[in-house]
């Protein structure tokens, strides 16, 4: 990898870090910023270039950090990574990080807005809610299906809203992108049965 590369890789991740301040994973005591780590690690090993990787360090900075401006990505890092960031992000426009409209609303219009984003944005996308359902997987594994009490939206919101984002993304993204995430939605939708 280029140096040049390294180093936007290196501002990005202390960017994120700033702005993610001490956050933690929902119902876990684990540093958010694993779970941007994991998201850029995923976009590079489906083909992603060092610029979506940097957008992937990013994705959340606009939706969970309040202060955090576009305007600054955009300063920062590029035009490509802050439209990324941007069509990553699902707040309405009323919304703020600590005050969100209600769940299902933002996910619906997510949804539209992710089918007709680019291929940049869709491969963050993907990459982002194949990490989410790793880790809802994982917690499953260990606590069963009382898992999903720790979602303001229960297993078949859940659900719902994993199979959406794969029925709006493009077939032109790497297909063993696709296949490993249409398994882990195969495998949570086992779980939803389970405990439904």
């Amino acid at each position: 990898m280029r140096r040049d590369d390294q180093e936007r890789l290196v501002q990005a991740l202390e960017f994120a870090l700033d702005a993610h301040g001490d956050q933690k994973r929902k119902g876990k005591d684990v540093p958010y910023v694993s779970h941007l780590l994991q998201v850029a690690g995923f976009v590079m090993e489906y083909g992603g270039d060092v610029e979506l990787a940097v957008a992937a360090l990013l994705h959340d900075v606009i939706e969970d950090c309040p202060g955090t401006k576009l305007e600054d990505i955009e300063r920062r890092f590029g035009t490509r990574v802050a439209k990324v960031v941007h069509d990553c992000t699902d707040l309405m426009e009323e919304d703020t990080p600590d005050q969100k409209s209600e769940w299902r609303v933002r996910k619906e219009r997510y949804v539209l807005h992710v089918k007709e984003a680019d291929f940049d944005t869709q491969l963050v996308v993907v990459c982002d809610k194949l990490h989410n359902i790793s880790n809802v997987l994982s917690d499953l594994r260990a606590h069963g299906v009382a898992t999903f009490k720790k979602f303001s939206a229960g297993a078949r919101a859940q659900l719902w809203y994993y199979e959406s984002i794969r029925l709006a993304v493009h077939d032109s993204l790497p297909p063993a992108l696709l296949a490993e995430y249409e398994l882990h939605v195969t495998k949570l939708k086992e779980y939803v049965a389970v405990g439904s």
